[in-house]
Order: structure tokens, then C-alpha cells, then sequence
């Protein structure tokens, strides 16, 4: 898999559309784009859409705005993040306390686990993963405490429609009318 040079849109749907438009004319096998805010994804959404490749080109994008739903139902976009400006407050500043005050790798992937399980009971999240990869921590930076922690979470499924069925229902009519009876019989 070849990753292409990040792109600068300034979150900019027009220049987004423009960018993708150049990418998709100059590389025709690329398989997916990923954006960081809405517009970009609009921008891309329509590159895609106007090159016929809206159901092929996978699209993934944070925030779920009122003009990225509809390209998520209709199959342009794959994937949307929800960002949770709380949760990631609170995971910065317990990441610059630890790096003050000299925590672990240990302690610090174990607050993120806490924090990510508290998220998880509590319905945020369906479920998470935390890992340390060798392969992207060498020894020299673990040794001047550069590290990475990789984390992953899958959002708990929002509700986007509901269905109603509504019929009939002989039965409570009948305990209606047995409720009546009963009451006609007491009082006669």
C-alpha cells in the first residue's frame, strides 16, 4: 500500500473538492481517502461522485455534521468518527501530567485503558483496544521517554431510525368488555 502526500485544504470543501479531483485524475487506483473534518469530506464526497467512483473510493472522515449523514447512508462515505471534545481534553492533560511528572509507559497505557473501560461501561463505546508496538518504539527514544501508545474504539451505534408497526389489538377489547361485565354484574 503506497500513502500519498497529506494535503492541506484548511478544511475548505471547494479546495477539497479540487485536491481529491487531482488525486483521483492522477492516481485512477487509489482506494480511499481519509478526512479530518466534515468539509474535507464533502469535498471529497463530490470529487468522488463526480468521477463515478462514489461506491468504490472509500471515504472516512471525523464528525457526523448534517452534510455528511446523507453521503453516509447513501454508501459515499464508509466510515464516520465522532470526536468527544471532553474525553479528548482529559486524555491531553492526563498525558502532559504524566510526561511532568515522569510516569511510566506502564502507568500511562494503564490510564488510558481505565479511561477507555469507564468509557465502555458506561455505553460511550462497545469495546477497545490499547497496544504498545514494538515495531514503532525503538530503543533509543523509549530510553529518552518518546514513546507510542495506539489505541483504538468503536463508538456505541447511535439511533437513526426507528420503525413503528401499529395494529389492532382484539384482545384488549375483549378484557374491556369482560371489565364492564364484571363491574355491570357488581353493581346489579
Amino acid at each position: 500500500m503506497e500513502v500519498l502526500e497529506t494535503q492541506w485544504t484548511d478544511a475548505d470543501a471547494a479546495k477539497s473538492l479540487n485536491i481529491a479531483t487531482d488525486l483521483i485524475t492522477g492516481n485512477p487506483d487509489i482506494a480511499g481517502f481519509f478526512s479530518a473534518a466534515a468539509p474535507i469530506a464533502s469535498g471529497i464526497a463530490q470529487a468522488a461522485i463526480a468521477k463515478g467512483m462514489e461506491k468504490t473510493l472509500k471515504i472516512i472522515t471525523f464528525d457526523p455534521s448534517p452534510e455528511i449523514l446523507p453521503l453516509f447512508d447513501d454508501g459515499t462515505i464508509q466510515a464516520i468518527i465522532a470526536q468527544d471534545p471532553y474525553q479528548m481534553g482529559y486524555q491531553g492533560v492526563a498525558a502532559i501530567d504524566a510526561f511532568i511528572n515522569g510516569q511510566t509507559i506502564e502507568a500511562i497505557r494503564n490510564t488510558m485503558v481505565s479511561a477507555l473501560r469507564d468509557l465502555q461501561a458506561e455505553g460511550d463505546i462497545l469495546g477497545y483496544k490499547v497496544s504498545f508496538e514494538r515495531d514503532q518504539n525503538n530503543p533509543n527514544n523509549l530510553r529518552l521517554g518518546k514513546f507510542t501508545v495506539n489505541f483504538a474504539a468503536e463508538e456505541a451505534p447511535v439511533l437513526r431510525q426507528l420503525g413503528i408497526r401499529s395494529s389492532r389489538y382484539l384482545p384488549a377489547l375483549d378484557t374491556l368488555l369482560d371489565n364492564l361485565i364484571a363491574q355491570l354484574d357488581i353493581a346489579a
